[in-house]
């Protein structure tokens, strides 16, 4: 009976909806329920998904807080299912508020502890093929003007990642998180609100059968602090401000032995930051719905990583008369391989000899670090008139990373009701 006139594709999906979906994968399930409720959206290895057969180019709005990193097992944690009270899923011509990545905007409202007088929680265990261990657990409490509520989650799985053999082989993982939101009225006209959110992954890197000795693993900890304020004027006018500060910290272990890596060993430290502030003011009445914004973002990139080979076979300076690499002792240049009978390898690549380890050379080190800057001012506005919708708006974003560029962004969508039918 409830028919929308919105001028852009989405889907509404609530905690109704999210508590039926088969969400079971280890570590991303929001990937999931976004997958099995969102049209052209195609699922990928490790929780991974693309929209529109766009690659990864998603963005978050978690109670008005701005995500656009990758979130998958692999890089950035997300938030869990059981946190969320309802998601509005954006498939086309989003408002002029979203900008970045734009393929996909996942609209997230979390759960709240206000007006739960009377404490309320749930808690679930389940067990699942390979050793897949789940606990979730939820607790909501509060009065009309103070609320708290968490959602806590931790999964253990013998097949945490996707892994290249059908029989798992160091494929062990882990993952936790919680999620803290409080919720403060001090009086009928503003609300103030803490989301705080911690999530952990740890798993192992799956081997296949001819690395079977390689131990190499990774951590991913996430920690995300976001308060937002609204204040209402009047019967028609908002204000809502969103600061925020998120960062992923990912650490990439090699094994014990380097030479048990294969073809070669790596280790990592990168972190990612970022933090800002989101802010706009609502103006509504009988016609129109005005919304008049800005957004300012530094993301801080921090990266340190040694790479080096350590088959002798995989750069191999010489191949015999068949084309088969060769380990040819001592040699490391190509014209000195027919002294042993050999032929030159024609792909051998000789900026790799420095680091390569079974031929004395040493780990390649990389250091370094940097910042990009961005800046966003929009105007959109709802314009309804009896059975016709307008959706007119502009973005102004302004990029400065290691290129500078500013574009100018118009949006407009437009619907017109007939009866029980929208275009």
């Amino acid at each position: 009976d409830l028919l929308e006139t919105a001028t852009f594709a989405h889907n509404d999906v609530d905690i109704s909806a999210l508590a039926k979906l088969p969400t079971m994968t280890p570590g991303s399930g929001l990937s999931d329920a976004i997958m099995l409720s969102t049209p052209g959206v195609v699922a990928d290895s490790n929780g991974f998904f693309h929209p529109l057969g766009d690659h990864a180019q998603t963005s978050f709005s978690i109670d008005g807080q701005p995500i656009s990193d990758q979130q998958s097992k692999a890089f950035s944690t997300q938030i869990p299912v059981n946190a969320i009270q309802s998601m509005e899923l954006v498939t086309g011509t989003p408002n002029a508020e979203y900008g970045d990545k734009t393929s996909l905007v996942v609209n997230a409202t979390t759960r709240s502890g206000l007006g739960l007088t009377k404490p309320t929680g749930s808690l679930l265990t389940s067990y699942g093929s390979f050793g897949t261990i789940s606990q979730e657990a939820t607790i909501g409490i509060g009065t009309p003007k103070i609320g708290y509520f968490l959602a806590a989650n931790g999964e253990r799985s013998g097949r945490f990642l996707d892994t290249p053999e059908f029989v798992p082989i160091h494929a062990v993982g882990n993952s936790s998180s919680a999620f803290n939101r409080g919720d403060y009225n001090p009086t009928n006209n503003d609300a103030l609100h803490l989301n705080v959110f911690l999530a952990r992954n740890w798993f192992q890197i799956p081997n296949t059968y001819d690395q079977l000795n390689q131990d190499q693993r990774q951590k991913v900890v996430t920690v995300d602090v976001a308060p937002g304020y609204q204040h209402t004027f009047n019967q028609r006018t908002l204000l809502t401000i969103n600061p925020y500060i998120r960062e992923d910290r990912v650490n990439f272990y090699p094994s014990g032995n380097a030479f048990d890596d294969s073809p070669a060993t790596l280790s990592q430290h990168r972190t990612l930051t970022n933090w800002g502030l989101r802010s706009d003011v609502s103006f509504a009445n009988s016609t129109n719905n005005l919304k008049i914004g800005g957004q300012a973002t530094q993301t801080r990139l921090n990266e340190n990583f040694s790479v080096g080979v350590t088959n002798n076979l995989y750069n191999a300076v010489c191949v015999d008369s068949n084309g088969n690499p060769q380990v040819g002792p001592g040699i490391a240049n190509p014209s000195n391989c027919a002294n042993q009978g050999l032929v030159a390898n024609p792909n051998f690549q000789p900026g790799l000899i420095a680091l390569d380890l079974t031929r004395g050379g040493s780990l390649f080190q990389f250091a370094d670090k940097g910042n990009i800057n961005e800046y966003a001012v929009y105007v959109q506005d709802t314009i309804t008139l009896k059975h016709l919708t307008l959706n007119p708006g502009v973005r102004l974003d302004h990029y400065a990373g290691l290129t500078t560029d500013t574009a100018f962004e118009p949006r407009f969508g437009v619907s017109y009701q007939a009866g029980k039918t929208v275009l």
